[in-house]
């Protein structure tokens, strides 16, 4: 059940992703994050947080309540924590570090999610379990550098950067569903 719950959150939010994207005017893929899709303000605001952010929250935590592995359950309460959060807690228009009080809220979920996310990779990679294509440690090093890349606001590809990111949470989410 876990294995279907985690494909589908991820290719729920892909496509969610791809056609809130396209609605949006001025809107880059490359260059803008997730959650400015709903930032403060923005037309699909409401549509976009709690038509696609709460429910790809909700489904990690599902993910979580269902497993019993310890690593799966840890990694998908830190992601679903993100989205959960980010839904109702909007970034401000270009998800800066310091912003409103909303936004301080949205920054602390989203060290939750990549921070927690991260911290869960390590603890695949000490229990030695291979991912897909390589090893948990080359992801986990892979995602903490897209961390770091990804806090920097003005970054011209901080969206594609990103957007890595989650693709490697969620492909981890994936993986561990099936091991």
């Amino acid at each position: 059940m876990t294995a279907a719950v985690s494909i589908f959150s991820f290719v729920y939010l892909a496509i969610g992703i791809v056609y809130f994207g396209s609605r949006k005017k001025h809107y880059s893929h490359i260059k803008d994050t997730i959650s400015e899709l709903a930032e403060t303000g923005s037309d699909n605001e409401k549509l976009v947080s709690y038509v696609l952010f709460l429910p790809v929250g909700i489904l990690l935590f599902i993910i979580g309540f269902a497993t019993q592995n310890a690593i799966l359950k840890g990694l998908s309460f830190c992601l679903g924590t993100g989205y959960v959060v980010t839904a109702f807690f909007p970034c401000d228009a270009g998800s800066p570090l310091i912003g409103s009080r909303k936004q301080a809220v949205h920054n602390i979920a989203g060290v939750i999610q990549y921070a927690g996310g991260l911290f869960f990779l390590w603890q695949a990679a000490e229990k030695n379990i291979h991912f897909f294509f390589g090893t948990y440690k080359a992801i986990a090093i892979s995602v903490m550098v897209c961390i770091l890349i990804i806090s920097f606001p003005k970054n011209p590809v901080r969206g594609l950067v990103q957007r890595i990111t989650e693709l490697l949470l969620f492909a981890s989410v994936i993986h561990l569903s099936l091991v």
